[in-house]
């Protein structure tokens, strides 16, 4: 009975991924994100290189960028590359990934000196 049971539970997503979906249907109510301003930033504008590992936002509105040159900060206007001149408690220079969780703590993991974690203002 059970071997049955699974066998149409398989057979129905079978004829769920058989089903054709048309082009028109999804682009119907779709915006382009050309119809939207775009801006890249890199090396160029602001980026320390032209890598962006990882990306996320915490609640403070700050924008965090993992990128091999080190972690990058944005406020919406400016690029601040976190190394040890700007806070003494962090020592990486290149990021990898990072990680925020539900409390707001970001977690950071580095290429070349393991993982930091930043919550209210401090790395801990």
């Amino acid at each position: 009975m059970k071997k049955c049971f699974f066998a149409s539970i398989i057979l129905c997503f079978m004829v769920i991924l058989a089903t054709p979906v048309h082009a028109s249907t999804i682009l119907q109510n779709h915006t382009f994100v050309s119809d939207k301003e775009q801006i890249l930033y890199n090396a160029n504008n602001g980026l320390e290189d032209n890598s962006a590992n990882d990306v996320v936002q915490t609640n403070d509105g700050y924008i965090w960028v993992a990128t091999y040159a080190g972690l990058v900060r944005f406020d919406g206007e400016n690029f601040l590359l976190i190394n040890e001149s700007v806070d003494s408690d962090f020592t990486a220079k290149s990021i990898r990934e990072l990680y925020l969780t539900a409390d707001n703590t970001l977690y950071i993991g580095s290429n070349d000196n393991g993982v930091y974690s930043y919550k209210d203002g401090d790395f801990v």
